[in-house]
């Protein structure tokens, strides 16, 4: 019942919201789709997209636009210069399933999100062998109150389709299947490279435990995921060409995202309360504890769950890194907090507890009078590194089993 209610509450909750991201993901794969334009990633191209936009959203509104605007309008106004940073692959599937009408569009991206948030906890909750009792628990705890789930639902973005791809990853570790975990968390990145940093704790962990078989296949899959991702983009979203042009972007979006005041990174926080800005040294700083508990656990080489715990703690290090990290990437942390609950350990489940308690943000927030995003931020920063810590000390254990 407390899943049943938690997934009708979000089913519509979505609807209300004009869907800020899904519009910029729509307009430009159906621009890439209709060959009106070439190169998504040029200004010319940002220009001529927010505006053609906006006079399409214009017509569909009718005569009523200035008093009653639709939420293609809404959004289109506030789109009026387009932020196209997005891979190839994840404008061309948007392009391919767009049928030209918005609001339609939109609402079954944010259902199937619904549905897809929904099977990544069950996925993820059989790769730890949690009971059906407490996936479906899971399924209400990490509701709408949990406010990662509810940005990526009322922004519509695709933090639901990644969560999947990574629950999907844990459960093939989790049954020995390493060569298709790497594959489906290797598309998974290609369509949005925010766990591109996820494999590195697991493979550190391989490494000193001389795993190189297994490492081997980690790899392969990932290699061969990746450039699945990437053929099927370029077919879909601009040849491979895109591809570079791309990559050309993404100085710019760290740069540029390091701004944004509702940035929720690690990196902006050290900045914004010690001054400190560590650029790429930070990757270093949070990787050496993962390297502490790889080398501390050498003696006994990963067995398929602690795979998957590696992988988990490593969704959370590929959060814990870049220099912008909106709310929303923080419901790749999910899988985190069920593998600490999976361990029956009363620190453990404690720390569990804590942590999605701080991840969820919005209702803490509140108890504590935490009103402003750097505030907020701080809440979710603790709450992220309190599960870190703690699956690096479970992990840490030369005979521990994850």
């Amino acid at each position: 019942m407390v899943a049943l209610l938690a997934l009708s509450s979000a089913w519509a909750f979505g609807e209300r919201w004009p869907g800020i991201d899904f519009y910029q993901f729509w307009t430009a794969g159906r621009a890439l789709r209709e060959g009106r334009v070439t190169n998504v990633y040029t200004a010319q191209a940002r220009a001529q997209l927010g505006e053609e936009g906006f006079q399409a959203a214009l017509r569909t509104a009718g005569p009523e636009a200035a008093k009653k605007p639709t939420l293609e309008l809404q959004v289109a106004q506030y789109r009026r210069q387009m932020e196209t940073f997005s891979t190839p692959l994840l404008y061309g599937v948007f392009g391919a399933i767009a049928t030209g009408d918005y609001a339609r569009d939109k609402n079954r991206w944010q259902h199937l999100a619904v549905l897809l948030h929904a099977l990544a906890i069950l996925l993820a909750a059989a790769a730890f062998e949690l009971p059906l009792a407490a996936a479906l628990f899971a399924l209400g705890a990490f509701g709408l109150w949990f406010e990662p789930f509810a940005v990526d639902l009322g922004n519509t973005n695709v933090n639901a389709l990644l969560g999947l791809s990574l629950a999907g990853a844990l459960l093939a570790h989790a049954r020995g299947k390493h060569l298709a975990a790497g594959a489906i968390l290797g598309l998974g990145i290609a369509f949005k490279p925010t766990l591109g940093l996820a494999p590195l704790p697991l493979l550190l962990a391989l490494g000193f435990a001389r795993e190189w078989k297994l490492t081997g296949r980690l790899l392969g899959g990932l290699a061969a995921g990746g450039l699945a991702g990437i053929v099927l983009g370029a077919w879909l979203g601009g040849g491979f060409g895109a591809w570079i042009h791309w990559a050309g972007e993404l100085p710019k979006l760290l740069r540029e995202g390091a701004a944004y005041e509702d940035n929720f990174a690690l990196a902006r926080w050290l900045s914004d309360h010690l001054g400190l800005a560590l650029g790429p040294g930070l990757v270093a700083l949070v990787l050496a504890p993962c390297a502490l508990a790889a080398w501390r656990a050498r003696t006994r080489a990963p067995d398929a769950r602690a795979c998957a715990a590696w992988l988990a703690t490593g969704a959370l290090f590929a959060l814990l890194t870049p220099g912008l990290v909106w709310i929303h990437y923080y419901e790749l942390a999910i899988p985190a907090l069920l593998c600490l609950v999976s361990g029956a350990n009363p620190l453990a489940l404690g720390a569990a507890v804590l942590g999605a308690l701080a991840l969820s943000a919005q209702l803490p927030g509140q108890w504590f009078g935490l009103v402003g995003t750097k505030e907020q931020a701080s809440l979710v920063l603790a709450g992220a590194l309190l599960v870190f810590v703690a699956l690096l000390a479970r992990l840490s254990a030369p005979a521990a089993r994850a």
